[in-house]
């Protein structure tokens, strides 16, 4: 290298070095950061990248790529520290929900009397609800032949009694059974009417305003005594193995393309600033918060001198080329 090209090497370095530190890193950070924030403003995200780009690349690196395993067993790390903090001992469940947002959640399920409905028509379609409710009608029966209070009040009525209670369990427990089988659909209809009618708008904000105040005075740690760390691990198992199936089925990759597509066509001629705005970060916020940490990684960077070597590096490449030998003579 021409030793007056070395001698420049070492004065762009420090000129360089000396704008990266002390009070004129701060005028660097908004000079620079100000003038790509404006040119970033004057472009549409339609000319850096569009919907086929993002697509592409949530497909590669989500829908196609497994999680590590050392990316879920941080996860479930983290649940774990979460789930066993100590906060939860002394955090109530209505310092976390408060009782309007409660109300207004259970309005929302109360008024939708047509799903309610339906839900209930297809729990009492089942064919298991029926036996069910035949078996508890028959033992209903059958336990009432055994403890009516004319058997403690009348003479003579306890054995009369306990006759036909055998008579429901013996060959007369025959055509009980039968009789509820035959006729089980008219009784699981006007079950489920009874359910409908029991389970109204008005019950469930009755119910609903108990359990409130049963589980309102509650620590977020009782739920721990239902969920511990095991049953944590057994769950993140069961997510992991439905998440790997459901990010290979076409359904997935469909409805990603067309939520990405979807934002595109609304967002793609917006500038970048203002879809950043839309969620609450201005550009004073990222000013802020690009000076900050810059701060802590530029310093860092001098202090271990990995931005000195990088930059006599890159500027070496050109103070020792032909064209400045030549230049220099």
């Amino acid at each position: 290298m021409h030793a007056t090209a070395a001698k420049l090497l070492d004065a762009h370095a420090a000129h360089i070095l000396a704008q990266l530190s002390g009070d004129a890193l701060d005028v660097t950070i908004d000079r620079e950061a100000a003038a790509f924030l404006d040119w970033l403003d004057a472009r549409p995200l339609n000319s850096l990248t569009d919907a086929e780009r993002v697509f592409t690349v949530a497909r590669e690196r989500v829908l196609d790529s497994e999680p590590t395993p050392a990316l879920v067993a941080e996860i479930v790390a983290i649940i774990k520290d979460i789930w066993n903090s100590p906060v939860n001992e002394n955090t109530y469940v209505h310092q976390i929900i408060e009782h309007k947002h409660y109300t207004a959640i259970v309005e929302n399920i109360a008024s939708r009397d047509k799903l309610r409905n339906d839900i209930i028509h297809t729990i009492v379609g089942n064919p298991v609800y029926g036996r069910l409710l035949s078996d508890v009608i028959y033992d209903a029966i059958s336990d009432y032949m055994q403890h009516n209070p004319l058997t403690k009040n009348v003479p003579g009525m306890s054995s009369l009694m306990k006759m036909g209670k055998g008579l429901v369990e013996g060959a007369g427990g025959s055509a009980v059974k039968g009789y509820l089988q035959k006729n089980i659909q008219a009784i699981v209809g006007r079950s489920e009417r009874t359910i409908q009618n029991i389970l109204d708008g008005k019950q469930i904000h009755s119910v609903a305003e108990q359990l409130w105040h049963k589980a309102r005075v509650l620590p977020l740690s009782t739920v721990r005594q239902y969920f511990g760390d095991k049953d944590i691990d057994q769950m993140a198992y069961v997510v992991e193995e439905a998440w790997n199936h459901v990010r290979r089925t076409d359904y997935v990759r469909a409805q990603v393309k067309t939520g990405i597509d979807g934002w595109f066509a609304r967002n793609g001629s917006r500038n970048a600033g203002a879809v950043l705005a839309d969620i609450g970060i201005s550009r004073e916020i990222l000013m802020a918060e690009i000076k900050v940490h810059a701060r802590v990684i530029v310093g860092e960077m001098i202090a271990s001198g990995f931005l000195e070597a990088r930059v006599c590096e890159q500027l070496a490449a050109f103070y020792g080329s032909d064209v400045v030998s030549g230049l220099l003579g």
